[in-house]
């Protein structure tokens, strides 16, 4: 996918914003592929933080991390705009569409070129019984239809280690208009 918008010749970019950063994995994917010499990660947890700092400590001079919570992130937080941002499983975390537009607004503040950002799509989900042998039972709250709609995701490892994380999801056709809204454009 950043091939589609970067050209080879212009890789790696001087520093790349992961946010909703997790435990850092996907920036570590950024800097081992080439894609950036440097990565912000950024997340409202400190204990993901720190498990990203733990498991980015042979190359920690290329990371750099901020516990800051999405809807307040600010381009001097960050050093300017940033030329490519990530965020990988973050938006289905927004429970109303207002919410997922100030989320896409914060974004925009910090972002100088290009967004890449992905959700689960639980109309793909073939079939959650799979998943249940991994300990995971994803529990639909109503059928899933072309609004909102929220589904569960029940992570079952034997009691009292399980928990549940609900995500939010909407249709195609808001995510374009909310990203239309926040002032970001369809790349083709």
């Amino acid at each position: 996918m950043i091939s589609r918008v970067y050209s080879p010749s212009s890789l790696p970019l001087e520093k790349l914003l992961d946010v909703g950063c997790g435990n850092g994995l996907f920036a570590r994917e950024m800097i081992n592929d080439g894609i950036a010499k440097s990565v912000i990660g950024v997340d409202a947890s400190k204990d993901m933080i720190d498990l990203s700092i733990q498991e980015n400590k042979e190359n920690n001079q290329r990371y750099e991390y901020l516990v800051k919570d999405v809807y307040t992130l600010l381009s001097d937080d960050v050093g300017g705009t940033v030329p490519l941002i990530i965020s990988i499983y973050l938006l289905q975390y927004a429970t109303t569409v207002d919410e997922l537009f100030s989320m896409l607004s914060a974004i925009r503040r910090v972002c100088g070129k290009f967004f890449i950002g992905l959700v689960p799509n639980p109309s793909l989900i073939d079939n959650d019984k799979k998943m249940k042998k991994y300990g995971m039972d994803i529990c639909f709250h109503k059928h899933i239809k072309d609004d909102d709609d929220s589904f569960s995701i029940i992570f079952d490892f034997n009691e009292p280690s399980s928990f549940t994380v609900t995500n939010f999801w909407y249709s195609l056709e808001t995510y374009e208009n909310i990203f239309r809204k926040a002032a970001f454009r369809t790349c083709k």
